[in-house]
């Protein structure tokens, strides 16, 4: 088999396979004896019919299966070889058949992920806000809940959410508007570093991964029909999230960070209480993929500049 790269983008490229005659007659034998075994010729039993009767009789059907199998072979062995990171299904094109001494030719269009060199993820200046809790923020909570809630009733609920009084429950609010607040602002600083992430590395992704990644979101979002604006913003959302995963797991790669399953086991278990290997396969590889991210952000996150505000 000869291939050549005739042409090449950042996220395709065009391949020809050359199959000699030789190669292919000798994936024609194969086909055939395959025929042989499975084909019922009358007045033979099943597997018994001589090789030329077989051939005769089936040869244009062994023929399109011979070329549908070398095709296929080449394609999973340059797949299997290529240093590429290859996704989607290949596209076949230009099959070039002249005969079984001349082999077979025809070209392939791949979509891969791009080699990219990451930059910039080291010494980001990045803002995060100060977190704190106003009285006046916990005086408003107290106050909508007091319309809800008669003053007779007020020593059930505060038995209900298991605080003494309102002292507590002000201090129980306090914890969760600080905890809300919290968890806001870490989401911006992520988004933060995300946007400058993509600032700093430009490239394309394959339009396979976009559309994969298009239809995970409108999972996500539960709806049946979306509006042309709607589609839009979902692609443009699609090309973000595959962009992003593709630069964290290249900086994954270049600073050697990894998550041991002595550290997923003990995540699991302050989660869970339980040991990882007890939990769904598919469950479990989510959390690993999602504390293994967590891992990647707190490295850059400690290799940047951060001012509170």
């Amino acid at each position: 088999m000869e291939v050549k790269v005739i042409k090449k983008e950042d996220v395709k490229k065009e391949v020809l396979f050359k199959i000699e005659g030789k190669e292919f007659k000798d994936e024609f034998e194969q086909v055939l004896s395959r025929f042989k075994n499975s084909v019922l010729i009358k007045g033979f039993r099943r597997g018994k019919a001589p090789l030329e009767i077989v051939r005769e009789r089936f040869f244009d059907d062994i023929l399109e299966e011979t070329k549908k199998s070398v095709i296929k072979k080449s394609i999973s062995e340059y797949v299997k070889n290529d240093g590429s990171y290859i996704v989607g299904l290949p596209i076949v094109e230009d099959v070039s058949f002249k005969g079984m001494d001349y082999g077979i030719e025809f070209t392939v269009l791949f979509e891969m992920i791009p080699e990219i060199e990451v930059k910039g993820y080291k010494k980001l200046k990045l803002i995060k806000k100060k977190i704190d809790v106003k009285d006046e923020e916990i005086e408003e909570t107290i106050k909508k809940i007091k319309e809800k809630v008669k003053e007779e009733e007020m020593d059930k609920f505060y038995k209900n959410l298991g605080v003494k009084d309102e002292n507590e429950l002000r201090e129980r609010i306090r914890e969760r508007i600080l905890r809300d607040k919290k968890a806001l602002s870490d989401q911006e600083l992520e988004d933060e570093i995300y946007n400058k992430l993509l600032e700093k590395n430009k490239f394309n992704v394959p339009e396979y991964l976009i559309l994969e990644r298009i239809e995970s979101i409108k999972r996500r979002f539960g709806k049946k029909e979306y509006t042309k604006e709607e589609e839009d913003k979902i692609r443009e959302l699609a090309i973000k999230e595959i962009k992003i995963g593709i630069i964290l797991d290249k900086i994954r790669e270049v600073e050697k960070i990894d998550l041991s399953n002595e550290e997923l086991n003990e995540k699991v278990k302050a989660m869970f209480g339980i040991e990882a290997d007890k939990l769904n396969p598919v469950y479990k590889d989510s959390i690993r993929d999602s504390l293994l991210k967590q891992k990647i952000l707190d490295f850059i996150k400690k290799e940047s500049k951060i001012k509170e505000v």
